[in-house]
């Protein structure tokens, strides 16, 4: 009985306050690194779920063959925080995030990913929003002070989804629709 009661606890918990997976990316010894924090926010309503997921690759070409994990947010609220993370400095490095959602017999997925180049000790934020209703997204990337960073957008974006070889354009939402059937036996 006792071990029931915490996973019911433990259940209601994590619903009510999402699950957050966080970093696991570690920057290589001795490298200058950038401090960056993200905070993803989406318009979406009525749906049974959103999930974000925050990416650091290699490079701006598909397909990415390693993508590091900067975050995730399972059953996410609306806005969502990420902890700053650090990053690697002085170089070009390509930021992704996700946004995924769950609806009755479909998702939808929206992903971009960036290019920008972080400065040594400098901090920054990327705010990843999507907008009507999950079918488009885009990112701002902003330093200490509040002020725009530029950045190069990616043609495609290659990150983890629900169809696992499909490349899509960056910043353009589409629906994974399932086909329901209910048989009789």
């Amino acid at each position: 009985m006792k071990k029931v009661f915490c996973f019911v606890c433990l259940s209601m918990a994590l619903a009510s306050t999402g699950c957050a997976i966080n970093a696991k990316y570690v920057v290589a010894e001795g490298l200058p690194t950038a401090n960056l924090a993200i905070v993803a926010q989406a318009d979406t309503q009525d749906v049974t779920a959103l999930y974000y997921n925050a990416f650091l690759l290699p490079d701006n070409r598909c397909p990415a063959v390693r993508k590091n994990m900067l975050g995730a947010r399972l059953i996410a609220k609306p806005r969502e925080e990420f902890p700053a993370v650090r990053i690697p400095a002085g170089a070009p490095l390509m930021v992704g995030l996700t946004y995924q959602d769950a609806r009755f017999a479909q998702n939808r997925e929206c992903g971009y990913q960036a290019r920008f180049t972080p400065m040594p000790g400098e901090a920054y934020r990327l705010d990843f929003s999507t907008t009507q209703d999950g079918r488009a997204c885009r990112v701002a990337i902003t330093d200490a002070a509040g002020s725009p960073v530029p950045y190069e957008p990616a043609d495609e974006v290659c990150l983890p989804s629900l169809h696992p070889d499909a490349v899509y354009v960056n910043g353009v939402g589409h629906d994974v629709i399932y086909d329901v059937r209910i048989q009789s036996y």
